[in-house]
């Protein structure tokens, strides 16, 4: 299996002006359809103090667009705690820039 990972340089804020990043590792399965491959979509705040990941066992199983995605981290603290990942700050020390 390998895997992609995908840093995005966007600036997004929330309504209190906390900038979030975000990076999607996409997975890849030799003979396995990429919808039917694994996904996450890993984020956190600039400040470093709050970590979060989605994992979606398929790629298809995304309810969302990454845009809304997006949205729907920054904008909902209730469905951001539903995501909460303290232990995926390890994987911020990556450079993908």
């Amino acid at each position: 299996m390998k895997d992609h990972w995908s840093f995005d340089k966007k600036k997004y804020l929330d309504d209190s002006g906390e900038q979030w990043l975000f990076v999607w590792r996409s997975f890849f399965i030799d003979d396995v359809p990429y919808d039917e491959c694994p996904v996450e979509v890993y984020f956190r705040n600039v400040s470093r103090t709050y970590f979060g990941c989605l994992r979606f066992e398929h790629s298809k199983d995304n309810p969302y667009r990454y845009e809304k995605l997006v949205e729907k981290v920054i904008r909902c603290p209730e469905f951001r705690e539903e995501h909460k990942a303290p232990k995926t700050e390890e994987i911020w020390s990556k450079n993908w820039k």
